[in-house]
Parts: C-alpha cells; structure tokens; sequence
C-alpha cells in the first residue's frame, strides 16, 4: 500500500467513526419524549406535560387575530372556525349547534362548538364549557379566550388518553348577551343526557384577576366535587370565596356565567374564575367577584374594559397570566379525569 492509498484509507476510517459518534448522540438525545412540543421526560424516563403552554399560546393568537368577538358577528365566527380546526387538530369530529335568540326586535344567530371524547364508561359524561364571544371594550383576553383556552387544552391532554367517562366539550357562543349558548344547549339535552351528566365545568375569566377561584353549587354532588379540587390545589393557590359578602355563602357565586342553566335543571357544577372576592368596595360592603383586581381604591375589573387585553395583563401582572393558565388547566384535566 503506497503512502497515498494510506493517507485516503485514514481519511476514510476517520470519517466513518465521525459518522457513528454522530449518529450515537443522535439516539442520546432522542430519548426525551415529545407531547407535541410540550412534554419532557424526567430522569425516570416518565413523561411530564407542560401545563398551560398550549393555552398561553392560544392567547397570543386570540389577541392578535380573534379579539373583540360580538355575538353574532364575524369576528365570533371566525373564532369559532379557529376553534374547529384546533379540535380537530387533536383529533376530534366537530359538531355545530346553530342558535339564535330575538332581543329588542334583533335576530341574532350563532352557533356551539362541541366535541366529544369516550370514557371507559359511556354510560355517563362530563360536560366541560367556555364562552368564545366577547364584548367590544378590550380584546376578551381574560374574559373569555382565557376560559376556552383551558378547555381546548383540557381537550388536547385527553386527545389520546382514556377518561373514566365521556367527556363533552362546548365552546359556547352569545354568553355576553345572556348566557344564550348554554342556555340553547341544555334546552336541547335530552331527559337521558341530563341524567347521565355527573357534572358540568364551566371557565369564564381565569386569566388577570388576583386570586383563583373553584365555585360550586348547593347540592351535595357540587360541595363534594368542590372539597376535592380545593384539596387538589391548594398547594397552587386555588381556594374558594370565603362568604364574606352576606348575598353568597362559602363556595356559592352567581348565575351569571354558562354554569347557570345546567344549574336550573339539577346538574352538579364547578366553575373556575379569577377575581379578588376579599375587596372592600366603596359603600363598605365585600365585593360579589365581579371586581377582580384590589388597588386601595375600592378595587376595578379586567373583564369588560380596556384592560382585558395580553399586553395590557403582562404589562400590570408580569406572569400571572401564565400562572393562571398552568394551575387552572392542571385542575380541570384532574377534576375531569
């Protein structure tokens, strides 16, 4: 073998252990688990999901493409047609549930969004909801893309697991206008369905109030429901408002939001919110949570206003909305389960 063969054969074995060393770190590195770019593996090898990335993100392209959702609008559409193509995205069949509702001599139509995961046990459902319509004052970031965000990511962690039971998922249209959504849902379930629902999730403003709240109802079903999510994420920061206004009793809020006409026919609930109950308004009395942020001064909302905006929240509460949407999704996939 003359000098020149030599130096070509060293060049060649020094290329091919290149090629291996490359190809052995290759397989190192991939043995981290992938979730759709949101999960990582531990040093056990199990797979951790990062809580409210999918939602966070959701957010940003609610507040640069879909903000200011009026009810019956196109821009509600819109939104609507995002929501689809995220559900079906995960792997959902869509259904649409037209509705529409006459208010001072004005038709206005819109539409529900639903999707639906089988359980182990099809017999019974979970029905888990969010607004998407918003007022025209701010981009209805928190009140109520952040809500729908947490469900659709809900969705997304189920896509390919198996719950105990079916899980319905409702995006409601018209909330702002009187709850018209839900109210069309439930006017449509059957005595069966209404029977086989254990309960009903409803997110309505999860991401720029002060505190993170779970409400229930009066029956027995919801105050079980409520202890356990309380238990669940009290170490995150999740409580519930203490009764401190005279009008509510512990645990108990309004029916003002999407829970109200699962409510009206004996369905369990939960509903998760983000506001400040402990605020002292002018007159003396605690506030009923429709006042969300404490500033000394008898305290404001976010919802309805022109604060209810992402740059608006990151400006004034650097994290929070993150946060928010890491612990309430990681209660919502719990209590749902």
């Amino acid at each position: 073998m003359n000098a020149k063969t030599k130096k070509i054969t060293l060049i060649t074995v020094v290329l091919l252990l290149c090629i291996i060393f490359t190809c052995c770190l290759a397989a190192c590195g991939n043995t981290e688990g992938n979730l759709d770019n949101n999960s990582n593996n531990s040093n056990n090898g199990a797979v951790s999901y990062n809580y409210g990335d999918y939602s966070y993100n959701f957010l940003n392209v609610f507040n640069t493409k879909y903000n200011m959702r009026k009810a019956g609008s196109v821009q509600e559409y819109a939104a609507g047609q995002y929501i689809v193509n995220e559900f079906e995205s995960f792997g959902y069949n869509i259904t649409i549930q037209p509705f529409n509702y006459t208010k001072n001599n004005t038709t206005t139509y819109s539409q529900n969004i639903i999707a639906v995961k089988n359980g182990a046990d099809t017999s019974k459902q979970i029905i888990v909801g969010a607004h998407y319509d918003s007022v025209l004052a701010g981009y209805g970031i928190d009140d109520n893309a952040s809500g729908v965000a947490a469900m659709l990511e809900a969705a997304k962690y189920y896509s390919d697991k198996t719950p105990s039971c079916n899980i319905i998922f409702v995006a409601f249209g018209a909330e702002e206008t009187g709850c018209n959504g839900s109210k069309a849902y439930v006017s449509k379930m059957t005595e069966e369905e209404i029977a086989k629902t254990k309960f009903m999730v409803n997110i309505d403003s999860i991401a720029g109030g002060d505190k993170m709240y779970a409400y229930g109802g009066a029956d027995d079903t919801s105050k079980e429901l409520l202890a356990g999510i309380l238990e669940f994420g009290k170490d995150m920061g999740l409580i519930t408002q203490k009764g401190l206004n005279e009008n509510y009793a512990y645990g108990l809020t309004g029916d003002w939001s999407d829970h109200a006409a699962f409510k009206k026919v004996g369905i369990p609930f939960i509903y998760f919110e983000a506001t400040n109950w402990d605020i002292v308004e002018s007159d003396g009395t605690y506030t009923d949570g429709y006042v969300q942020c404490e500033d000394g001064q008898g305290g404001y909302a976010i919802m309805h206003t022109f604060r209810d905006k992402l740059d608006w929240l990151e400006e004034n509460f650097p994290g929070r909305v993150q946060e928010h949407m890491t612990v309430f999704t990681k209660c919502i996939i719990e209590l749902i389960k």
